[in-house]
């Protein structure tokens, strides 16, 4: 039973260290995407160009590393939208589909009685605000609060 747990201990701090090991960041080090950002850089500096193409995944992707164009292609129209995914066409339509969805949310969520104010609502919320309250101030009183 000893010599089990023992192992088990051994094991967690070995395995422990190694995947410190192998995670190990410098400082300052960019929050997403372990190294990509610095690959990116890597890739402009090899090429010796200011803008890398390449695909990540099946998707193309531009990966921009001067500042002055940076902030050209956020300006200029023709760079506008995303890529035409599953997910993007329900979260991130553009155009004519977004207008038309949007009319269609708004009428239905008026429909249901989005941004209406509803007294009853409003008093279950006030009554449960005094309960809880109540609670933190006096201490629980029944086998449910605790």
């Amino acid at each position: 039973m000893i010599g089990l747990i023992v192992f088990i201990l051994l094991f967690g701090f070995i395995f422990n260290y190694f995947y410190k090991a192998a995670y190990i960041r410098p400082d300052n080090f960019p929050p997403a995407y372990n190294n990509l950002g610095l690959a990116s850089t890597r890739l402009a500096k090899e090429y010796k160009t200011k803008i890398v193409g390449l695909f990540l995944g099946p998707y193309p992707q531009i990966i921009v590393n001067d500042p002055i164009i940076i902030k050209e292609v956020l300006i200029r129209e023709e760079f506008d939208g995303r890529m035409d995914t599953v997910v993007s066409r329900i979260f991130f339509t553009d155009g004519y589909f977004w207008h038309v969805q949007r009319r269609f949310t708004l009428r239905y969520m008026r429909d249901s009685g989005f941004g209406r104010r509803d007294n009853v609502l409003e008093d279950v919320i006030a009554h449960n605000t005094k309960e809880v309250m109540n609670i933190v101030i006096n201490g629980p009183q029944t086998i449910e609060e605790k």
